[in-house]
């Protein structure tokens, strides 16, 4: 149960973090935001509980993955999904901001 709770924990922090960047107005370095990205883009959490839904047993060793350090490949696609969405959401932002 605990792991469960840390996914989500891990989540909110995420959003906290870019929430007060944001209205203090820090830029944060590249390494901050990847590693914030990372987190905030939710796909380590939905990746743990599709797995969690979808395991029938669920592997205690497979959990582990997600108890510290995401492995590689949650850890780079969620980063490739996050800069995805920030390509996305850029040209409106600049639109938004010189009106």
């Amino acid at each position: 149960m605990h792991i469960h709770v840390s996914q989500l924990t891990d989540l909110c922090r995420a959003y906290l973090l870019e929430a007060k960047w944001y209205h203090s107005g820090y830029k944060p370095t590249l390494q901050e935001y990847i590693d914030n990205a990372v987190t905030s883009v939710t796909a380590p959490a939905m990746v743990y509980y599709a797995y969690v839904l979808a395991s029938n047993p669920i592997e205690k060793d497979a959990l582990k993955c997600f108890e510290k350090e995401y492995p590689n490949l949650i850890r780079c696609s969620s980063l490739i999904t996050r800069l995805t969405d920030d390509l996305g959401t850029s040209p409106v932002l600049i639109l938004i901001s010189s009106s």
